[in-house]
Parts: C-alpha cells; sequence; structure tokens
C-alpha cells in the first residue's frame, strides 16, 4: 500500500507545484497558504500566543512558538536537516538492554539493527522538573520544553513547561517555507491534556488523532484509512500508528511540512496483539517483575521507528538522496531509565536516527551527566532555532553538545 501511497503524494506534490498554492509563504500575509487558515505577522503575535486558524482545526495548523529566537546565523547551510520528526513513546524503557553494547540484538532494538550505524544512543539525560512534578502526571510538557513551569495548564494538577517545546521553534525558524509550520499526530486516547507540544508555557497544541481527520485537512489521498471507524478504540492502536506514520510520510514527501511530532499517548491499553492482556500502564509500573512483557512492548514501539524510517529511505529526492538522508527522527520516552515504573525524570534515553546529508554521527552510544536541554538546544542549532536564551527553564543555561553533528 505504501508504494501506491507514494506514487498518489508524488502526483499531488507535481500538480501542487505547478498551481503554487501549498508551499507560497514567502509574503507577510501568508499568501498562498489554504484560505481556510488566518495567519498574523509577528507584530500582531503576542510572545504567549499560537497563531490560530479561523476553522479551528487544531494540531496541524501553523503556529508561532513562544520566545521564539530568529535563525542562529552562524549555523552552516549544510549542516541545516530538512526535516524533522519527533516520535514520543510512554513510560521509559528498560535502560540496561537498550544501552547495551549488543543492543541493536536485543530484545527492544533488533528491529532497528540496520540502521545501527545511522543512529546515536544518548544516555544520561535529565528533564529538569524543579522536583516537583514527574513528566507524565505532572508536566508532560516539560520533556519537549526542558522544564517545568508552575503555570497549571489543566487542572488540578497539570503544569506547562518552562517555555515553547523544540519542535515548535524549529517550526518557526522554518515553517515559512511549507504550507504547515509543523503538524501532530496522535495514537493513542483523544487525551490533550497529556500532550507534549507546547507553544508556550500556557497553550498546549492539541493533536489529530484521526490519521482520516489529518490527512484530509492535508488534502492528501492516502488509501486504507476507510477501515479505521474508531481511531481510539484500543483494537485499532496498531492500524492507526502505521496510519500515522503514512500521514507524515506523505507531508513530508509533499513538503506540506517539515516539523512533526508522532505522540504515542500515555495509555492504559493492553497489547493483545502481542498477546499481552493486562493493560500497559500496568506492566509499566510493574516492570521490574514483569520485564519480557515491557520489553515486548518496546519492541513493538521500536518496530513503529524503524517502519517511519524504512518508510522515508524508501522515497528518492532530488538530489539522489532518500528522505531518510534528509529527515531526522528523534525517538523520546517520558519517562527515565533509571526507574521507568515511578516516572523518574532522570536519564531519560533519546535515540537519533537518519540525516546522514546533514551530518549525524551515527554508530555511537553517548553517555551524559546533563539537562536535555543541552540537546533541544544542539538540534534546535542544527534547524536554524537558536534555543541558547528563553528556552527551558530559566535556572538552566544549556550548552551545545560538540560533535553531535559534523560536516559529512
Amino acid at each position: 500500500m505504501r508504494l501506491f501511497v507514494r506514487l498518489v503524494v508524488l502526483a499531488v506534490g507535481v500538480l501542487s507545484a505547478c498551481s503554487g498554492t501549498l508551499t507560497d509563504l514567502s509574503d507577510a500575509g501568508g499568501a498562498g497558504r489554504d484560505a481556510s487558515v488566518a495567519v498574523e505577522t509577528d507584530a500582531n503575535v503576542p510572545r504567549d500566543a499560537a497563531v490560530v486558524p479561523n476553522d479551528a482545526l487544531t494540531g496541524i495548523d501553523a503556529r508561532v512558538a513562544d520566545d521564539a529566537a530568529p535563525a542562529d546565523a552562524g549555523v552552516t547551510p549544510s549542516l541545516v536537516p530538512d526535516r524533522i520528526v519527533f516520535v514520543i513513546t510512554p513510560h521509559g524503557t528498560l535502560i540496561d538492554a537498550w544501552s547495551s553494547p549488543g543492543a541493536f540484538e536485543g530484545p527492544i532494538l533488533a528491529p532497528l539493527a540496520p540502521y545501527r550505524d545511522r543512529t546515536v544512543r544518548i544516555t544520561g539525560l535529565d528533564v529538569p522538573n524543579r522536583g516537583a512534578v514527574s513528566i507524565i502526571h505532572g508536566s508532560p510538557g516539560s520533556l519537549l520544553g526542558g522544564g517545568a513551569s508552575e503555570i497549571v495548564v489543566f487542572a488540578p494538577d497539570i503544569y506547562g513547561p518552562s517555555s515553547a517545546t523544540v519542535d515548535q521553534w524549529i517550526a518557526r525558524a522554518s515553517g515559512a517555507a511549507t504550507r504547515f509550520a509543523s503538524l501532530e499526530l496522535g495514537v493513542g486516547p483523544d487525551i490533550n491534556r497529556t500532550t507534549h507540544v507546547f507553544a508556550g508555557p500556557a497553550i498546549p497544541v492539541p493533536q489529530e488523532h484521526d490519521p482520516r481527520n489529518a490527512a484530509a485537512r492535508l488534502a492528501l489521498p492516502i488509501p486504507g484509512l476507510d477501515s479505521i471507524t474508531d481511531p481510539t478504540s484500543p483494537s485499532a492502536y496498531p492500524q492507526v500508528a502505521e496510519a500515522q506514520i503514512d500521514v507524515a510520510v506523505a507531508a513530508l514527501q509533499s513538503d506540506l511540512t517539515r516539523v512533526i511530532t508522532i505522540d504515542f499517548q500515555y495509555v492504559s491499553v493492553a497489547f493483545a496483539w502481542l498477546g499481552i492482556t493486562t493493560p500497559y500502564h500496568e506492566i509499566a509500573h510493574d516492570s521490574d517483575v514483569r520485564r519480557d512483557d515491557y520489553a515486548r512492548m518496546q519492541r513493538w514501539y521500536a518496530e513503529r521507528v524503524a517502519s517511519l524510517a524504512t518508510s522515508l529511505e524508501s522515497v528518492l529526492q532530488p538530489d539522489g538522496n532518500s528522505l531518510l538522508d534528509h529527515t531526522l527522527i528523534v525517538w523520546v520516552t517520558d519517562s527515565g531509565g533509571v526507574m521507568p515504573s515511578y516516572h523518574d525524570s532522570r536519564d531519560v534515553p533519546v535515540l537519533l536516527l537518519g540525516n546522514v546529508r546533514a551530518g549525524l554521527v551515527g554508530g555511537r552510544l553517548l553517555d551524559y551527566d546533563r539537562p536535555i536541554n543541552d540537546l533541544w538546544l544542539t538540534i534546535g542549532r542544527a534547524f536554524g532555532a537558536d534555543l541558547s536564551t528563553g528556552f527551558g527553564d530559566p535556572a538552566i543555561t544549556p550548552t551545545p553538545i560538540d560533535g553531535l553533528f559534523a560536516a559529512p
């Protein structure tokens, strides 16, 4: 089916380029953007406000990141990745299996073995939460936002991040060239109070949990979506996951956006398709005892990341490289590996994949003792977004990670 999707999307992209209706955003008023989307200039947008479309279709419309800074003039253009996809999965991982020397032959990362030389695994990154809240239950936005704020966004106990999340900063830096600055896709129940994406400390960006709606909004004819009857049903979880990957790849291929998040929501779904009848959440809290089941579920998420990479790699770009060569996949989980059953915010594992053209030096395991803000600063700079001031916990001054990206 995906070959057919790519052919259809290619045709749509060619027609769109000819008509000039999808990508002409060079003027301040946003001419060329879908007429139903209201676009304001920076002068009219409060620092803590998102650009909200008239049609109220949230999650996949143009956003302006709170406190977003101009592109970093010091970034070499050849090192700027074309596209980025954040894949967010719940409840940590088995850090010993994930970070071992033989991890790509192990119980979790084996599906990504074909890409081992194009991946960077990073451990020892801490999410600054001021010791008050966990990522999952207290401040999901702190994962990509570099720390929790004291602003309650969902009563009574869900706090916003310290700033706009890193994806929205990157969207601000690169989104003017595409019809949609960013695309937020959710997998699982429509629980937007657990969204990880924020346009500001008090501005959660809702996700689109129904791939049918996402494809329709993007005007992408993706076959097979009609078979999804209830995208929030636990039984539909695997199908929705693959469908959202199809939507993401098609959107990137058509250059409708260059910034995407695929958020596997905090869920109590039982992975019945793996023969596991206990809900995921319960097993995560008992991961030290139910280690095998927990590893199988984490492997299933690794398979989804591999599916995304394979689909991107199969799309050839005009320069002879694949779409994966032009895309950085950032796989991150919302619990640290030290104590995943307790939603620890320490030692949050991150896996980077792809984007060889941008100079990602793969085949490495990097172990640090530093805030995750340093990683977001480094990735942000690679995309022309300067997160050195105004991003994350104001008590932390992020510093770049040297050698993560190098000239190809």
